[in-house]
């Protein structure tokens, strides 16, 4: 599941790591950083 971890961690959701929790802001490569922006 290593491709299913990195598609989590890049979506913005947390994650444990040795040296506690994380968690990293989305890229926005792969989720949508703003979504007022959308233009919906």
């Amino acid at each position: 599941m290593f491709g299913g971890f990195e598609y989590w961690a890049r979506e913005g959701f947390a994650f444990e790591t040795s040296e506690g929790p994380d968690r990293r802001g989305a890229d926005p490569l792969t989720a949508p950083v703003d979504a007022a922006g959308c233009g919906c």
